[in-house]
């Protein structure tokens, strides 16, 4: 009998996968345009439309999922920047790049202030799950070269290295 049941469910397996073949692999990627030729970096999306992108002289931001994109921030130029992470549309963004520098959004990525530049290049960063929305409540940490982990602890605006 559990022979009888497994060629059974076998063959409704298959007759699924023929019926539906694959409907994941018949999704495409679309090239869009930028509208930059600087090097881009990194890319973080809050939702389906919100997302900034970052680059060599570069913050581009969207909110139409890619379509378009804006840039932001003059104050940005000189700066290779590596990764970028947001809140949500209205809150704390932050970038990080070569230099070790780290600027920072507090309108949901349109306007940018540097706040720190010097020491290793930076790769990444996170803001932690939990953090408060304004800057000063944010929880984040910074990855890069040489081991480089800085710390962005909720309460205060400094970031400080971990681990030396």
């Amino acid at each position: 009998m559990k022979v009888i049941w497994i060629r059974a469910l076998s063959f409704f397996v298959l007759a699924l996968l023929l019926t539906f073949p694959m409907a994941a692999t018949a999704d495409t990627w679309t090239a869009l345009s930028s509208g930059t030729s600087s090097d881009l970096n990194g890319v973080h999306f809050v939702d389906p439309d919100y997302g900034c992108v970052v680059g060599s002289n570069v913050i581009l931001r969207t909110t139409n999922g890619g379509d378009t994109w804006t840039p932001e921030s003059p104050e940005s130029t000189g700066f290779l920047f590596r990764a970028v992470t947001g809140k949500s549309r209205e809150d704390v963004w932050l970038a990080v790049g070569i230099g070790g520098v780290i600027a920072r959004s507090l309108d949901g990525g349109i306007r940018w202030e540097v706040i720190r530049s010097g020491g290793p290049d930076l790769y990444d960063v996170q803001i932690l799950p939990g953090s408060g929305y304004s800057y000063r409540n944010t929880h984040a940490i910074a990855v890069g070269a040489r081991g480089t982990i800085l710390l962005k602890r909720e309460g205060g605006d400094d970031w400080t290295s971990v681990g030396d």
